[in-house]
């Protein structure tokens, strides 16, 4: 790890670097990043030649860093404070929350009731997003068996806990 000493000492002129993409407030973020790049990538020795950095390296490390995380920040997606206060206010309807929390109830007891196969199998494609093909190659089962579990466990949901759910749908709490 000898090449990050010898990088470190050249802390602010990597700072500099990134400050001349046109990133003042998190250009220190971006040198950290780019010695764990270097780090995770095991180059080093590409890093450092003879005791001194490699420039050239060190700075198309920095440039993509930056580039990464200029794509990363328009990723992000920005709410405004509306939409926040409307948060705020639907946190304040209790029964609606109450609401789903007896359907969730209801929804845990009848999945506690059925064969360990149709409760497992249902929680891999619904709760780990498992597609019946996935699920088919993975355990051996042949696809119209998952299928055919499936589509009866949801049946016997609909039966159980529908007409709660329109109700919830419908905001039709006290129905529930």
């Amino acid at each position: 790890m000898q090449w990050i000493n010898v990088l470190s000492r050249h802390h602010k002129e990597w700072i500099n670097i990134v400050r001349s993409f046109g990133e003042c407030p998190l250009a220190e973020d971006i040198v950290q990043e780019m010695y764990l790049r270097i780090h995770d990538a095991n180059s080093g020795e590409k890093a450092v030649i003879n005791d001194e950095p490699n420039r050239a390296f060190v700075w198309v490390i920095l440039k993509n860093t930056f580039i990464t995380y200029e794509k990363e920040k328009t990723r992000i997606q920005k709410v405004s404070i509306d939409e926040l206060n409307y948060l705020c206010i639907e946190e304040s309807e209790p029964e609606k929350h109450e609401a789903i929390s007896k359907i969730d109830q209801k929804l845990q007891l009848e999945l506690s009731k059925w064969h360990t196969y149709d409760r497992e199998l249902f929680k891999v494609h619904t709760l780990k997003g498992k597609s019946m093909r996935e699920i088919s190659n993975g355990a051996n089962i042949s696809l119209s068996s998952i299928f055919n579990t499936l589509k009866n466990c949801k049946t016997r949901l609909k039966q159980k806990i529908g007409e709660d759910y329109l109700d919830y749908k419908n905001q039709e709490y006290d129905r529930i």
